[in-house]
Order: C-alpha cells, then sequence, then structure tokens
C-alpha cells in the first residue's frame, strides 16, 4: 500500500497553525513579562511613596490617605504628591472640595488631616519664587481687602486672617467703623478679595461668606479655586499735610541713579505732600511739572513715611486758579519693602483714626 503524503496546501496550513502557535507562545511569553516588569516597577513606585510619606513626616493614616488618592486616580507619578502643589491641590485639594459639599463630621475629619499634611508637605506657605496657585496658602496675619459692589455704596473692609485651613479661612475686621457691616452681611454673600503678600504682586480672588461670627467680630470666607495675578495694584490713599521738597532730575540722570548723581540745589522746590499711597502720591505746589517729568524725593526727608530718595513720575495735575497746582506722581522702581512699609503706615494709621481712645 502506498502512503497518502499531505498535499502542498495541507502542509503550508499546518505549518502556518505551528508558526500561529510559536508566535502565540513567544507573545505570551513576552506579554507576561512585561505585567512582571510592570507590577515590579510599580510595587517600587509604592514603596518609594511609602518611604518618601516617613521622609516626609507622615503619619501612617496620612499615607494611606494619600495612596487611595492616588491609586484611585491612577496618576503616572504618585510621588509628585508629595512634591508638586498643584498636582496635590488637584487631587488633595479637589477631594477636600467634594468633602465639603457633601458635608457631616466624618467629611470634616478627613478635611482636617488634609489640612495637616498640606502643612506638613508646606502647601500652607507661599515661596517668593513661585506665584500663589490656592487661596490655601493664605498665612496666617496676611491683610485682606473685602471690596462689596452694592448698589447703594462700593464698601471695601481691611481685614486680617485669623485662621485658615482646608475647610476655609477666617478673617477678623481690622477698624472698629466696620463692624456696622456685619449685621448687613448674611451667609453666601459674595466678595472679591485682595491681597498683596510679602515680595509678592497682588492677588484676586472672588469668595462668599461662610458664616458671620458676630461676638468674635469674625467672618468665615469660602476658599477660591481661581486666583488672579494682577501687576497693577489698586492702593489705599491716605491724605496728608507735610511739607515735603522735591528735585527734578533729568532721564539720563534717573539711569545713572544707582552709580550716584548730585543733585542741582536749582531744581529743589518745595511742596506740600496732600494724599500717599503704595503706588504714588500726589502734592500740591507753584512748580509747574508737565506730565513724565521725574522727580526725586529730598534724600534727607525724615517724616513718617519711607520715601527718602525716591523717584516719582507725573501722571496728571489740576491747576487751581490762585496757580497753585495739584500734581499726582507715581513711584518708579520703589523697593518691595518701601511700598510695604508705606502699607503698612497707612493701615497702622487708619486704626488709629477708628480706635482714637485705644
Amino acid at each position: 500500500m502506498i502512503p497518502q503524503w499531505p498535499s502542498m496546501q495541507e502542509s503550508m496550513t499546518a505549518f502556518a497553525g505551528y508558526v500561529f502557535i510559536i508566535l502565540f507562545v513567544i507573545t505570551a511569553i513576552v506579554f507576561f513579562l512585561y505585567l512582571k516588569r510592570e507590577q515590579r516597577q510599580r510595587q517600587n513606585v509604592w514603596n518609594r511613596f511609602k518611604k518618601m510619606a516617613g521622609e516626609k513626616g507622615l503619619k501612617r493614616h496620612q499615607h494611606e490617605l494619600l495612596l487611595r488618592l492616588a491609586k484611585t486616580n491612577r496618576l503616572n507619578n504618585p510621588l509628585s504628591l508629595f512634591t508638586a502643589l498643584n498636582t496635590f491641590d488637584r487631587y488633595a485639594g479637589g477631594y477636600a472640595v467634594r468633602l465639603i459639599e457633601g458635608g457631616g463630621i466624618e467629611n470634616n475629619k478627613i478635611i482636617g488631616e488634609i489640612s495637616k499634611i498640606r502643612t506638613v508637605l508646606g502647601f500652607d506657605t507661599l515661596s517668593e519664587n513661585h506665584p500663589m496657585r490656592t487661596t490655601r496658602q493664605v498665612g496666617l496675619g496676611q491683610h485682606i481687602s473685602l471690596v462689596q459692589s452694592d448698589v447703594e455704596e462700593d464698601i471695601q473692609v481691611a481685614c486680617v486672617v485669623v485662621s485658615r485651613d482646608d475647610h476655609s479661612i477666617i478673617v477678623a475686621l481690622m477698624l472698629q467703623k466696620d463692624e456696622r457691616y456685619l449685621d448687613r452681611w448674611f451667609k453666601g454673600d459674595l466678595f472679591e478679595a485682595r491681597l498683596s503678600p510679602e515680595g509678592h504682586a497682588e492677588y484676586l480672588f472672588a469668595t462668599k461668606i461662610v458664616e458671620i461670627m458676630l461676638d468674635e467680630k469674625q467672618i468665615v470666607l469660602m476658599h477660591s479655586e481661581q486666583v488672579e495675578r494682577t501687576q497693577i495694584r489698586d492702593f489705599v490713599r491716605w491724605n496728608t499735610n507735610f511739607p515735603l521738597a522735591l528735585y527734578t532730575i533729568s532721564r539720563s540722570e534717573f539711569e545713572r541713579i544707582e552709580l550716584g548723581i548730585e543733585l542741582d540745589e536749582a531744581t529743589r522746590f518745595e511742596c506740600t505732600a496732600t494724599n500717599i499711597s503704595g503706588g504714588g502720591l500726589s502734592v500740591k505746589t507753584d512748580r509747574y511739572l508737565p506730565p513724565q517729568s521725574l522727580v526725586i524725593v529730598d534724600p534727607d526727608f525724615g517724616g513718617d513715611f519711607p520715601i527718602a530718595g525716591v523717584v516719582c513720575e507725573t501722571i496728571g495735575q489740576l491747576d487751581e486758579e490762585n496757580t497753585l497746582h495739584n500734581i499726582h506722581m507715581k513711584f518708579i522702581d520703589l523697593p518691595g519693602a518701601v511700598e510695604k512699609g508705606i502699607v503698612r503706615i497707612i493701615f497702622q494709621m487708619q486704626i488709629e483714626e477708628s480706635n482714637p481712645l485705644s
């Protein structure tokens, strides 16, 4: 009997089957090895996560809270929860916001833990090298102006932060005269808040009242997820009446001012400062100065405000019938420390005016 060999087509089919099986096995092995590698790498990440939590000073339950957030949100780089404010605020801060909306005692406990974790990681303070990204970085003692645009009047009150956590910001009124507004405000009233942290520009954010504590003269404000940074600031102007000597200088002298210039007594003129702010001042004088003129305050000025040697640029003026000129000026290249000093003195004068017997 002659054996029947498989046909060419049958042989090719069988060969293709063997090849498929071999490729399938190879693919399965490669995939298995890939999964083992990923699992090993992932485990290494969680080990590093646990180690970093300990190095940062987090307690076990705080580490487990962040671990749940990292796994639930499938973070590609879980370690960034410890090192990046943006990541922490997006996931931990976002979780706190959802808990606040849900309410309840247990939720409040978790919110409290998130606040503690934020403090341990240093995400509750501002760095001079980085802008403010969240109102949860507002520091204790920070001055905040609350502005409310009303149908009858625009209200602006000066406050100071006395407490802050991931739930809210608590501020106290700085001026006794503003306490009358506490009876007019209610939970849910909207405000624009303005603040200027040390070494930073001005920040604006929208907020609303969570609670009014009448006995303590304090207001509980809601956090804002959007903080706007401004370059041009609106300062409180303080009416004054003190003598001041100014010198006019040229643009070329201004460019050389850091090298030291000799002021010409012929350019000196006397005036009266009528108001001042952290951004500039107004004076009354019989000297006419066209817009964009440069002047420098007498380096020997010894008044209440630290403006000796400060350069100003005229931005406008009003002429009176008796030939006196009311000239408005802005400060040029004012050091941050000097600006803060002026604003601080104005705040203090406001408080002393509001509480004359204190």
